[in-house]
Formats: structure tokens, sequence, C-alpha cells
């Protein structure tokens, strides 16, 4: 897809870690903490291998706390070209990565183990020209010390230029609810909009870090913003479990902003910063859809240990289209209704192997409420994947179908449901067929226990082998109920292990499984 969205630290470093691996030309990077040794040494092994690595670093805190000094002397000794953030601006808070001028990353985290690991962040994956261009172009306005003007029609939200003005557009945009999550609401503007969405109707829920966290210089103006909200009648959460450190706006279920910006003057006014909003459209109260332009060009390593599978290198054009349709009574905790949604994805290939083929997703959930009080409900989800048009053989690896993983058969790993090469690396197929059942159980009005059944593979053919024995498991999740929606842990163990396959999966997200 042209865009998609990482959510951490369910989705661990293993996305950041596997676009810099991938990096044949060049890596642009702004980070505001970079200390991740993993992701350290991932930067410098792509300079080794001739990628033109550029990194631009924020020197200091506020407090003149200075983060990345170990990693500015170690990415100089490998090579790498370093450079301050330009001190245009009192730091620069931007996190962002640009992938062989083809694909950016938008990110709420920072290049650090915690964020990777302990935090609720999110970044977003473009591959949008326009989106990419304007990344490029500020990072190198930035590099060479000049000024960045994204202009009237900028495709981003950027601070210290258009930032307030979008973000407060996009709150008044909103109809029927607002979900937000950030560790600051601090700027008079954008409580004002929140308080007005309040009044007419709008349902807000925030979600924020305990006051305890806040610096002490901006303790009285923090909890002052919360205390605003939440006297209108604005729903005010905390996370729990993980740390806050995510900055995403979600309005109305079709449009969402995730980057870097804090709810707070400086951020708007006085900082670097980067977001990306991205829009569906709703055709009446159940059915959404959406269409976009597809545009890559990749250098694929084929890991699976399979003859005359190696480096492939491809452009690729498409035209992803879906319909969704929802009649659920609830986005994050449904508990009756169903769901249903059809994607088509036709692409061509325009180098190397020269490829015409078509990626389908028909899938399909519901939801029974047992008893008066609805303390138990019954779900069930079936998802069929297909591609057609083009050899297993020929396919770039990252093109392919897999099953396997917290959105899929949870008892097996990541992509891991389906047939693995010798080396326990996933080989991907051309269809996929997934089965989850569940039992959502409330022990109390906070606690419940789910136990859940997955079934399913992906196979070589355009269409499920019925007649091949899926892969299953088992598991049991706890849940936590928020009126933000429930916190899910859920624990799976694969029935058919083999010998690539870990005994016990572990997952932890936001809202159930499906």
């Amino acid at each position: 897809m042209s865009r998609s969205i990482i959510v951490l630290p369910d989705d661990s470093a293993r996305p950041v870690l596997d676009a810099i691996d991938g990096a044949t030309q060049s890596l642009r990077i702004k980070m505001f903490v970079f200390s991740d040794p993993e992701v350290l040494k991932a930067v410098i092994a792509a300079q080794k291998r001739g990628v033109k690595v550029q990194v631009m670093l924020n020197p200091a805190r506020r407090s003149g706390e200075a983060d990345n000094e170990e990693a500015r002397a170690r990415l100089i000794e490998g090579g790498v070209e370093v450079l301050d953030s330009s001190p245009a601006f009192d730091l620069t808070h931007e996190k962002s990565m640009v992938v062989d001028d083809v694909q950016a990353f938008v990110k709420s985290l920072n290049w650090a183990t915690e964020n990777f690991t302990e935090t609720r962040d999110y970044a977003v994956v473009t591959s949008r020209d326009a989106e990419v261009k304007e990344i490029i172009d500020c990072f190198e306005a930035d590099w060479s010390r000049q000024p960045f003007d994204p202009g009237a029609r900028s495709h981003l939200i950027w601070c210290p230029t258009n930032g307030r003005d979008r973000i407060a557009e996009f709150i008044d945009d909103a109809k029927h609810f607002l979900f937000i999550q950030n560790e600051r609401y601090q700027d008079a503007i954008i409580i004002e909009r929140l308080v007005r969405a309040t009044r007419r109707g709008v349902k807000v829920h925030v979600m924020a870090r305990p006051p305890h966290t806040l610096k002490k210089e901006k303790l009285i103006e923090g909890v002052g913003g919360l205390r605003i909200l939440d006297d209108v009648g604005v729903k005010i959460h905390r996370l729990k479990h993980l740390k806050l450190h995510a900055k995403m706006i979600l309005a109305d279920g079709i449009r969402g902003i995730v980057g870097s910006i804090n709810l707070a003057p400086g951020s708007f006014d006085s900082r670097r910063e980067l977001a990306t909003a991205g829009i569906e459209r709703r055709f009446d109260r159940w059915l959404t859809g959406g269409l976009s332009l597809l545009a890559e060009k990749a250098n694929v390593t084929q890991l699976a240990n399979v003859p005359g599978m190696g480096t492939q290198r491809y452009e690729l054009a498409g035209l992803p289209a879906y319909i969704k349709l929802d009649q659920t009574d609830n986005l994050l905790n449904p508990t009756t209704g169903y769901r249903a949604q059809l994607s088509v994805t036709p692409a061509r290939t325009f180098s190397g192997s020269r490829l015409t083929f078509a990626t389908n997703l028909l899938a399909g959930s519901t939801y029974w409420a047992l008893g008066s009080e609805q303390r138990a409900v019954l779900a069930g989800k079936l998802a069929l994947g297909s591609l057609d048009g083009a050899p297993l053989s020929q396919l770039p690896s990252d093109q392919r179908i897999y099953a396997g993983g917290g959105g899929s058969v949870r008892p097996y790993g990541y992509l891991m449901a389906g047939p693995l090469a010798p080396n326990n690396v996933p080989i991907g197929g051309r269809s996929s067929l997934v089965l989850n059942l569940e039992a959502r159980i409330k022990i109390t009005e906070t606690i419940g226990i789910v136990p859940f059944f997955d079934a399913g593979s992906n196979y070589e053919s355009p269409l499920p082998q019925l007649g091949r024995t899926p892969l299953y498991g088992v598991g049991l999740g706890a849940r936590y109920y928020t009126a933000f929606g429930p916190l899910r842990l859920d624990l799976a163990t694969p029935l058919h292990k083999r010998s690539g396959d870990s005994p016990i999966q572990v997952y932890i997200s936001l809202g159930q499984a499906f």
C-alpha cells in the first residue's frame, strides 16, 4: 500500500531495521534522540555497503542535556555524515527517515530502545511521491541552513508553519468522535477547539500522561488544560502498563494524524515538527471506501533459503481500492453486529520480471452478546487472501501473501503460519485463509478473560488448498476495559509446532484482536 502504520511496541524495531537494511542508495535521517544500539549498527552498516547516509541530530534538550553524543561519535567513526539540526529552531523534535528517495517514515518515536519496547508510539510509512518529496525538501533546507516553506498546498503538517492551523481545522471537521493521544495539552487554541467540538456534540476522548510526569515549569499549564477539558465533559484517560509517548488524533474512524507534534505552544511556534494526516471516504454511517495510487521502487533480498530466490529489484505501480461495511456497536470493543471488507490492488512491475497481478482480500467478522448484561461475547472472523496473475517464484518476497502474527494466526510468529524454508524463514504464497474464534468473558466491569482458537496458513496457489491441514493453536487473553477501549494481553501457543516455531507468542495492544 502507499501508506501503512507501525504500532509500537507491538511491531518492535523490525520494520525500521528492515527498511534500513533494504536501502541501496540513500538514507536521510532526522532524529531527536538516537541511542538504540541495533538501529545504530544498521545505519553504520548501510554506510559501509555504499549507501549515502546523512543524519541530522538534535544537539541538546531545552535543559541543555545532550542525548546524542555517543551516537554522534559512533556514526562519525563509521563514516556517516552527521550534522546538528538547524539552529533556526529552539530544537528539532521531528523524527523522520527517507529511504532511497522513494519511501518515508513519519514518526512519534525516538530511536531509543525504550521507544521500541516500552512506549506507545506510532509511525506512518508513506511512498506517496508528494509526501516523500516534501520531507526531502525540508531535510535539504535544514541541512544547508536555508528556510523551508511547504506552501499553502502542503501535503504534510509542519511546525512552525502550518501545524496549529491544520490540527485546529482537523478538530473542527470532526462530526462524531475524537480519540487523542498526546503528552501535552497546553496550547490555548487547540484546547478551545476541543471545547467547541464537545459543545457541538462530538464525543472527545483524551489520553494523557499523569501530571507528575510533567516538567515543573509546565505543571500548572499542563494540568490546567486537562482541567478545562474535564470541566466541559471531555473524558480523560491514562494509559496503563505502557508509557504514553504517542502523538495521534483519530476523528470519526476515518481520519487520523500521526507525528511528532505535542499540543503545546513550543511545538507549534519554535520547533521543527512533522506529522501526516490520512483520509478515506464515508458513503454513509456504515460504509466507507478508499482509493489511492501506489508507486514503489525496491531492492528486496529473499531471506528464505530457496534455490532461485535471491535479490530482486523492481519498480511497481498499483491502484489500491477498498470498501468497508461496519455495523458493529463499537470501534474498539464490538459486542454486536458484523463487519466486512473487500480490498483489491491491481499492480504492475516495470523492471526485472515484468509482472501484472492483483492482490485481493475479503474478510468478515461477527459478534454475539450473550445475556441481558452482555458479560460474554462470542466473536468470529474469517479472512481470505488471493493473488492472481504472477507465479510465486517471480514475485518479490514483500509482495507475497503471508499468515501469522497479531492480526492473523496468533499462535505463530509474524508471517510464520505457512511453509518455511530450510533456514526457518517464511517463503510466502499467493493465497491465505485465516479463522479466528474468541469468547470474551467479563469477570468484573474492568477485567476480562478471552480464550481463543486461531487456524490458518498461506498457500502457493492463487486459492487456498482446502485439502491441506492448516496450522492452528489456542491461547488465553486478558482484557482491562477502559472508557477509551480495552487493553489487550494475549498469550498463544501452537498445537502444530515446528522446529522454527516459538512455544509461546505474546501480544500487547489497545482494542480487541478483531
